[in-house]
C-alpha cells in the first residue's frame, strides 16, 4: 500500500467514526426533547382548571311523549280543548311547568287502523238519551220528506242523507245543552229560530223549557209531519214564509235564550241587521247562542292546500233562484265572538266541536289524523258554537 492510499484509507476511518459520535449526539438529545415534551404536557394539565377538560361523552336524551288515550276520544269529539288541556297538564306533571305537547311532546296516537265512533257514550245519560229518542222520532216522520222542495233557492245538488245528518246533528245539541246548564239556563223560555227539523226545539222542550220554533214552514212542502210533532210535544210553532217573516218575528216579544242554529252562514250581505234582531228578542241577562261551521276547520285547510274551493258548490249556486240560500259566508271563532261583542253581549265564549265524524259508524287514518290534528289545535274543528250574554239597557 502508497503512503497516498494509506491517507485516504484513515481519511474514511476518521469520517466514519465521525459520523457513529454525531448519531449518538441526536439520539441523546432526541430522548432529551422528548422528556422536555412530557414534562411540559405534565404541568399544563395540572395547571388547566376542570371545565377545560373535554367534556365526557354525551347521553341521549329520551324522547318526550305523551299518549292521547282511546279512551279520551269521545271527549275529544265533543270538547277537544278540553282534551288538549288535560294532555298539557300531563305533560307539565311529566317534564317540567313550561312543557307544551306539540311544542316540546309528541303526541303519540296510532292512525293506521279501525276505531269505532263511540255512539252509545253519548246516550248514557238523560240528556244525551234524550236527544237521540228525539232525533229517532224526526227521522221517522221525515221518511216520506223529499230534499226537492229546497232546489230552487239552493240549486240542483242539495241532496245528502238527512237521517245521518240528524244523527250527526246529535252531538251539536248536546254541545248546546250542556252549555246552556254550565251557563244557567236549565228551564226557561227559549226561541228557536230557524227550528227546520227540530232537532234542537224538540229535546230542548222535552227537557223542560219552553220553546218557541220559528222557520218557513209555509214555504215548504212536506214538513207538517214535524210541526205536528213539535205542537204535540208542547212547542209553540210560528209558520213564516219569506214575504211575511221580519214581521212575525218582530211581535214574538222577549226570552230568556234565543237559538239560531246552522242560520247565520245562510244570511246575505251583512250579518248585522239579523244578529241585532235576534239581541232585540232576548231580555236583560238573557243569553244569545248561535252555532255555525267553522270556515278554518281541518278539512277545509286541506282543500285549500291541494287547490279546492272551500265553497259551496258552484254548480248548486250558479244555477239557483235569487235569493240563493246556500252558504254565503262562514265564520271563524274569532269571528263569531267579535260579532257577539258588536251587539253588546258580554261573557262571549267559543267551544269548538266535532260533528262530522258522527255520520259514521267507525273511521281510519285519514280521520284519525285529522283527530290528532284538533285536539293539538282546536281552532280546526268543524262545529263553532258562540255564545254570549245580552246585558239589561
Amino acid at each position: 500500500m502508497t503512503a497516498s492510499e494509506e491517507s485516504t484509507a484513515e481519511k474514511i476511518a476518521r469520517l466514519k467514526e465521525r459520523n457513529r459520535a454525531l448519531r449518538a449526539q441526536n439520539d441523546a438529545l432526541r430522548a432529551e426533547c422528548d422528556s422536555l415534551r412530557d414534562k411540559n404536557r405534565t404541568l399544563k394539565s395540572s395547571r388547566e382548571p376542570a371545565s377545560a377538560l373535554a367534556p365526557p361523552p354525551a347521553i341521549a336524551e329520551k324522547p318526550r311523549e305523551i299518549d292521547l288515550r282511546d279512551e279520551l276520544i269521545p271527549l275529544a269529539l265533543k270538547d277537544p280543548a278540553s282534551v288538549r288541556s288535560q294532555l298539557d297538564t300531563e305533560a307539565r306533571e311529566r317534564f317540567g311547568d313550561t312543557t307544551e305537547i306539540g311544542r316540546d311532546v309528541r303526541v303519540r296516537f296510532p292512525v293506521d287502523r279501525l276505531v269505532a265512533i263511540p255512539h252509545s257514550e253519548f246516550t248514557k245519560d238523560p240528556l244525551g238519551k234524550t236527544v237521540a229518542d228525539a232525533t229517532e222520532e224526526l227521522i221517522a216522520a221525515l221518511r216520506d220528506f223529499s230534499l226537492d222542495v229546497f232546489i230552487p233557492h239552493l240549486g240542483p245538488n242539495v241532496g245528502y242523507d238527512l237521517a245521518g245528518y240528524l244523527r250527526q246533528t246529535r252531538i251539536r245539541v248536546i254541545a248546546a245543552l250542556e252549555e246552556l246548564k254550565r251557563r244557567g239556563f236549565s228551564t226557561g223560555r227559549v226561541l228557536d229560530l230557524g227550528s227546520l227539523y227540530g232537532a234542537f226545539a224538540l229535546p230542548l222542550q222535552r227537557l223542560g223549557y219552553e220553546v218557541t220554533a220559528v222557520d218557513r214552514y209555509r214555504e215548504y212542502a212536506g214538513l207538517e209531519g214535524i210541526v205536528d210533532m213539535l205542537q204535540s210535544s208542547g212547542v209553540r210553532v210560528v209558520p213564516t214564509r219569506r214575504a211575511d217573516e221580519l214581521s212575525v218575528i218582530e211581535s214574538l216579544g222577549t226570552f230568556d235564550v234565543v237559538i239560531s242554529m246552522a242560520v247565520i252562514e245562510h244570511i246575505p250581505h251583512t250579518p248585522r241587521l239579523f244578529l241585532e234582531g235576534l239581541r232585540s228578542h232576548i231580555r236583560g241577562g238573557g243569553l244569545l247562542m248561535l252555532d255555525s261551521p267553522n270556515l278554518v276547520r281541518y278539512w277545509h285547510r286541506a282543500a285549500m292546500n291541494e287547490g279546492r274551493s272551500v265553497f259551496m258548490d258552484l254548480t248548486s249556486q250558479y244555477y239557483a233562484q235569487i235569493p240563493f240560500e246556500g252558504h254565503h259566508r262562514e265564520y271563524t271563532g274569532a269571528e263569531m265572538a267579535w260579532m257577539l261583542e258588536q251587539i253588546g253581549c258580554s261573557d262571549v265564549r267559543v267551544h269548538y266541536l266535532e260533528s262530522n265524524m258522527f255520520q259514521f259508524e267507525a273511521i281510519d287514518r285519514p280521520h284519525l289524523e285529522c283527530l290528532l290534528a284538533l285536539v293539538l289545535d282546536p281552532t280546526k274543528a268543524d262545529t263553532l258554537l258562540a255564545s254570549g250574554t245580552v246585558n239589561p239597557v
